[in-house]
């Protein structure tokens, strides 16, 4: 008995909460009057759970809930932005201590990477706009009070 328990704890692959354990937390930028902040907590089962915000002022100007889970076709990331059909971004880049996802037939972005940085998380989402001209935007985010 002991035998397998020790079986299937080696060959149990880690969890998006297992392996992507350095994004947990609530992150945020504060610019001007506009406000981004990114929250992520792991989920029964071993998925990590996100929500996403910005604030112009008081006022509300974009939200999503996204979601990294393990499935069928391997590890992906999905984001619900308010208002808007769920995207699927399949993972393209795992490392120690960055994650990469791809949907190269989503408008913008096509990629977002996440990475650990001294005191916060990096954001980053590129691709190419409307007119297929580069976009890239990037967010250094700290950790929320």
């Amino acid at each position: 008995m002991l035998l397998l328990a020790l079986w299937t704890a080696c060959t149990t692959p880690p969890t998006p909460a297992d392996e992507l354990g350095w994004m947990v937390g609530s992150w945020q930028r504060v610019d001007d009057e506009v406000t981004t902040v990114e929250r992520w907590q792991p989920a029964p089962g071993g998925p990590l759970l996100g929500s996403g915000s910005v604030r112009a002022g008081r006022a509300l100007v974009f939200a999503e809930t996204m979601l990294i889970q393990d499935g069928p076709e391997g590890r992906s990331f999905t984001a619900w932005p308010e208002g808007q059909a769920p995207v699927r971004f399949d993972l393209v880049l795992r490392g120690a201590r960055e994650v990469g996802f791809e949907n190269r037939g989503h408008d913008f972005p096509q990629r977002l990477i996440y990475r650990a940085v001294d005191g916060g998380l990096a954001v980053e989402a590129t691709g190419v706009d409307a007119e297929g001209a580069p976009r890239e935007q990037r967010w250094e985010l700290v950790a929320a009070p």
